[in-house]
């Protein structure tokens, strides 16, 4: 559903794994869909481009032609945050020497529950991770996930767990649960799988 870096892929903290991290069919039930509305009227910049390093290069993430994401964010009794995300969305990957993957559906749904000492984010298939500082490295490591730092969430889903300072910077992050099909991306701008990939309706991790 959405692209995610971790904590740079839902909102600022999920894009960029940040897994940038929503719900394709309604609530999380999927069939709740009040409070849902599009997402650039709670994170404007939601759809703005972002570059990071990949695939031992540069590699920009583009909004595609479908940007159709909703969120929905709930205050819990215990003083979390639930934040939902739902809705189709593609995007352009280009890399600095000029290949490209086209159109890629980063629709799948992402959940996000954040407190005062961190996150949870999980994040459904089709999802883009991709790590962008130090703290989502030493995870995405520790995780196994492909050496080029450039993953696709084809189907399945992932979860992983942020903690943050006091001033709520992040200081350490798990991957938990990684119950899906994960392709290295890196792989796909040299095969040139990059015209019309998965067009459809998506969702993206920004982040992780």
């Amino acid at each position: 559903m959405r692209c995610t870096s971790t904590i740079g892929v839902l909102a600022a903290v999920v894009v960029g794994v940040g897994a940038t991290p929503a719900l394709a069919d309604g609530g999380p039930d999927g069939a709740d869909d009040a409070g849902f509305v599009p997402v650039e009227e709670v994170i404007p910049d939601y759809y703005a481009p972002v570059s990071f390093q990949a695939c031992d290069s540069t590699v920009t993430l583009e909004s595609g032609d479908v940007r159709e994401v909703e969120v929905r964010v709930t205050e819990n009794p215990d003083g979390t945050t639930t934040t939902e995300f739902r809705g189709a969305w593609t995007v352009d990957l280009t890399r600095a020497d000029g290949a490209v993957i086209d159109e890629l559906d980063i629709s799948g749904p992402g959940v996000e529950v954040s407190g005062p000492t961190g996150a949870t984010i999980t994040l459904g298939g089709p999802s883009l991770l991709f790590p962008i500082d130090e703290v989502q490295q030493a995870a995405w490591d520790a995780a196994g996930l492909p050496e080029g730092d450039l993953a696709y969430v084809k189907r399945g889903e992932v979860q992983v767990r942020v903690t943050v300072d006091a001033e709520g910077v992040p200081v350490s992050e798990e991957w938990v649960r990684l119950d899906a099909r994960i392709i290295d991306l890196c792989r796909w701008f040299d095969r040139g799988n990059a015209r019309d990939h998965d067009r459809g309706r998506a969702h993206a991790a920004r982040g992780w």
